[in-house]
């Protein structure tokens, strides 16, 4: 079959018609069999055929297993592409960056049970983060960070980035908590501000942790009221999201879909705009052109973008953060939901779903 070599998750798709193999499950549901199968043949030849930035582009998209990523990293060092390469470690170590200011902001804990039923006070919790946590995850954000700029260095990469890594590293290294510059703007985000900040963010790859990374230094320059003013309308979006129509969009996007992965889309959704946003709201079956399927649909990092600047500008955990109500609407199953939404599930071919 001849392959687009511009797609790499269309491209799957596409092998997966061809030679995947059809299963019928308990439900009677038809199921395609041989993902797995279908992405490694793929990617082989992505790969003999040099086609870099495609590669990218799915890394970016959340595709980042090791040996892929080691892979892909090394062909873009044989070809010298620069700008291939900051786009993708920008990504991988920006994505590390904000798990470490996020673990290191965390100020409150609470008692817990782990899967083996074994109970820990709020005090063994705090204990653990401090001494295990927080020292683990520094040091994996550091040995990416060192990755990088040894990857720069073998570029003969001297200009500014290479300059704050290593500033970053430092900072990392000494335990310091991120802190933003200068004295607070005194302009007020309303909704209309909140829109602007989301467009200002908004990397032009759809690159959803470079847009995290971008959003965390705009609110920084705000004060903590008007952080939780952001927050605050981030949330009353989130909420208008909150119904099973809207999750069932999810689901058949991204062929399956947790409570978690759909607090995560709904955050993808809002960083698309207000246009899509508001499309969403008003009739998922009209927004379909504007949402792909698979992984990209997917920015769990916009909530903890929020909490990450107000930390940077206040000194302490933001708090109140408001939790979903129930999913409104009418309520569907994995079974029944690709009737329930015929022009959805037809547009993203999961009445056959692959397996």
């Amino acid at each position: 079959m001849n392959l687009t070599f511009e797609d790499v998750e269309l491209d799957i798709e596409r092998w997966l018609e061809t030679y995947g193999r059809k299963d019928i499950l308990s439900s009677g549901q038809v199921c395609i069999r041989g993902y797995d199968i279908a992405k490694s043949s793929v990617l082989d030849l992505y790969f003999e055929n040099r086609k870099c930035k495609p590669l990218v582009t799915f890394a970016l998209k959340g595709y980042k297993d090791d040996a892929f990523i080691d892979k892909l990293t090394q062909l873009l060092l044989e070809q010298r592409n620069f700008l291939q390469l900051r786009r993708l470690w920008t990504f991988l170590t920006g994505e590390k960056k904000a798990n470490y200011w996020h673990v290191l902001a965390v100020k409150q804990f609470f008692p817990c049970v782990d899967d083996s039923g074994k109970a820990f006070s709020a005090a063994e919790v705090r204990e653990t983060h401090v001494n295990q946590r927080i020292p683990n995850c520094r040091q994996e954000t550091l040995a990416l960070l060192r990755r990088y700029e040894e990857i720069l260095r073998s570029l003969d990469e001297q200009d500014g980035t290479l300059f704050l890594l290593r500033e970053e590293m430092e900072k990392i290294a000494c335990g310091h908590i991120r802190k933003a510059a200068g004295k607070a703007i005194k302009d007020t985000i309303d909704d209309a501000r909140f829109w602007q900040l989301i467009d200002e963010a908004r990397d032009a790859e759809f690159d959803t942790m470079s847009s995290t990374n971008h959003l965390i230094s705009l609110l920084e320059r705000y004060s903590g009221t008007q952080i939780k003013m952001f927050h605050k309308l981030l949330a009353q979006k989130l909420e208008q999201l909150n119904y099973w129509d809207v999750w069932a969009l999810a689901f058949l996007a991204q062929d399956g879909c947790s409570d978690d992965a759909f607090e995560s889309f709904r955050c993808w959704i809002i960083m698309q705009g207000e246009s899509v946003f508001e499309k969403v709201v008003a009739d998922v079956d009209a927004v379909l052109p504007d949402i792909p399927s698979g992984v990209s649909t997917s920015c769990n990092t916009l909530i903890q973008a929020v909490c990450i600047a107000f930390e940077s500008r206040e000194g302490v955990p933001l708090s109140g953060i408001t939790k979903d109500s129930k999913v409104k609407g009418v309520p569907w199953n994995e079974e029944t939901v690709a009737k329930k939404f015929p022009k959805i599930a037809s547009w993203y071919g999961r009445s056959q779903s692959a397996g």
